[in-house]
């Protein structure tokens, strides 16, 4: 294992892995209080070596960033969502091709979101200890055994990801996880819009093209962006509801209604709000995204047989069932809320959404 902590290191680094064909690739980063992550180490396996290259170390990172952009070397790294925000934060850059290792296990047939450290058991029969899971990885001097930790997060990614091939080879499965590998390589949704640069443009922002649940939804992730604080800390989803339902006429009110969170919601912010519900006063919104009303007794018959068909085309297909629908998913079809539903689409609808759209109309007939 070698610690990549000077340019010079970095430099040589770079040269040596250009060649390579297959990455390992896993990241630490800290982010319980802020709304970005802190990216603080990259963790890098070839076939033969580990590197650990240190973020938080005075390096120009330019070339590193070609490399994971380098469409002939794979980049594998297991349940890449965190890994891909935290490294576009640091350089609007996105790795790419990645062959993410625990959705290619789920389509192996492994339950829904492996760990990676159950997926090296269940592979390898090696034990990770994963005592340090939750450190502080921006604190410097790096020490020995946080080193060891990060480094096993990377060392069996290749010979796990050639079990995985070997499975999934020559198969339509295989067509069917490139399908989805290939949306990964995309800026984060939130990082691929345009948000208020200052408190002040967020200030002067209309929101009055849409529902209020959307709007309140955009303002606060505006807050939190602006301040990289955690969303929740400002306000819930709770609080949205209380405020559509209730319409608090004052600052007073309104505060009765979000009551006293870890991050005190300027006045500016709060007048914002009493603005956003006076401007849309007849508006009628939609709660129940909110929170979901409980199923009919009809739509639970439906639900029902949703699952039991789910369940045998995941048993006959050797795939995680969660891979190819989950329950939100299901309820949104049964409550005919078809917006974005991935079974009504690609790959997932040819061996499912079909039939599944069947069975709802057939119960929506009877």
């Amino acid at each position: 294992m070698q610690i990549i902590d000077s340019q010079n290191k970095l430099d040589n680094f770079i040269l040596n892995i250009r060649s390579e064909t297959i990455l390992g690739i896993d990241t630490e980063f800290v982010r319980e209080r802020t709304y970005w992550p802190d990216l603080c180490l990259i963790q890098i396996a070839t076939k033969n070596e580990e590197f650990i290259v240190d973020i938080k170390s005075n390096l120009t990172l330019d070339k590193l960033w070609d490399v994971l952009q380098d469409k002939k070397i794979v980049k594998l790294i297991h349940s890449c969502k965190q890994d891909i925000e935290a490294i576009f934060y640091l350089s609007g850059k996105i790795p790419t091709p990645i062959f993410d290792t625990q959705m290619a296990a789920m389509f192996c047939g492994f339950t829904d979101s492996i760990s990676y450290a159950q997926l090296v058991k269940e592979i390898l029969d090696i034990e990770l200890d994963k005592d340090l899971q939750y450190s502080d990885w921006s604190e410097r001097p790096l020490n020995s055994r946080k080193c060891e930790y990060a480094i096993n997060d990377v060392r069996y990614l290749i010979d796990i990801h050639d079990h995985l091939n070997t499975k999934l080879n020559s198969t339509e499965k295989e067509s069917w996880l490139y399908e989805e590998m290939s949306n990964l390589s995309r800026p984060p949704p939130v990082m691929d819009k345009e948000h208020p640069k200052s408190r002040r443009e967020l200030l002067e922002k209309k929101f009055t093209n849409q529902d209020l649940v959307d709007s309140f939804r955009e303002f606060r992730e505006n807050i939190a962006i602006l301040n990289n604080i955690p969303r929740k800390r400002i306000i819930t989803d709770s609080d949205i509801a209380k405020i559509i339902e209730q319409r608090p006429k004052d600052k007073k009110d309104l505060n009765t209604i979000i009551g006293k969170k870890k991050y005190s919601v300027e006045d500016a912010y709060l007048t914002k709000i009493l603005e956003i519900l006076e401007e849309n006063p007849f508006q009628n919104n939609d709660l129940n995204r909110l929170f979901k009303p409980k199923l009919s007794k009809s739509q639970k018959l439906v639900l029902r047989e949703l699952n039991n068909q789910l369940r045998l085309i995941s048993e006959k297909n050797q795939i995680c069932s969660h891979l190819i629908a989950n329950q939100s998913d299901l309820k949104r079809l049964v409550r005919k809320e078809h917006k974005d539903i991935k079974i009504l689409s690609g790959w997932r609808y040819n061996l499912f959404g079909e039939l599944a759209c069947n069975i709802t109309d057939h119960f929506a007939n009877k």
